[in-house]
């Protein structure tokens, strides 16, 4: 979202705390000279897997990784206000690190920086909708979700619930995200990681 949607005045510029050089599992940063931190981007990893869910605790830990880098800057009352899927990083093992330019924005009036933090939200929940269903979110004209995922492809549970609230843009209850970062499923899946058995041939 553009700043001009969140008012005028509501944001201004500012850098990136620099406490966040010093915690690099939350933010990767990209330089004014281009450099970026290695690894695939999650656009690009998600066209090559194809059109189909992402594994649920791969989907799981990505989501943590990120609604972390947010959280890190919502509680600076710093908005990121571009991320998409070009934002996140993956390595081989799918650490994800979220990008953040430069410029970042500093909320300046409380209800324009709650519009700009539940915006910051809805994108995170538009990354996990994506990773548990293999498709892009598509919205009507009233902004409800349309279509869904197919009735035949098992899905999880829990973690759409989780894309459902991250979807709602009411200011009256706003999604925040660190509901989004301790959320129930999160932490499931985090203290409960899979188990890989391996066979002999």
């Amino acid at each position: 979202m553009c700043r001009s949607a969140w008012g005028a005045g509501a944001v201004e510029e500012a850098q990136p705390p620099s406490v966040c050089v010093s915690e690099p599992y939350l933010c990767a940063f990209l330089s004014s000279d281009g450099d970026v931190t290695e690894g695939t981007t999650l656009e690009d990893f998600l066209n090559k897997h194809g059109p189909f869910p992402v594994e649920e605790h791969i989907a799981a830990g990505i989501i943590r990784s990120v609604s972390s880098a947010i959280l890190f800057l919502h509680c600076r009352e710093v908005v990121h206000g571009s991320l998409d899927f070009t934002s996140v990083v993956l390595d081989k093992y799918f650490n994800a690190k979220t990008i953040v330019t430069p410029t970042v924005h500093r909320v300046r009036r409380e209800k324009a920086g709650t519009r700009a933090k539940v915006d910051d939200v809805f994108h995170v929940g538009l990354l996990l909708y994506r990773l548990l269903t293999g498709h892009k979110a598509k919205f009507d004209e009233n902004g409800e979700l349309m279509g869904g995922p197919s009735p035949y492809m098992r899905l999880c549970e829990k973690g759409m619930k989780l894309v459902e609230f991250m979807l709602t843009t009411s200011l009256r209850f706003p999604p925040t995200i660190g509901r989004v970062r301790y959320s129930e499923w999160l932490e499931e899946c985090e203290e409960n990681p899979p188990v890989f058995v391996l066979f002999p041939n």
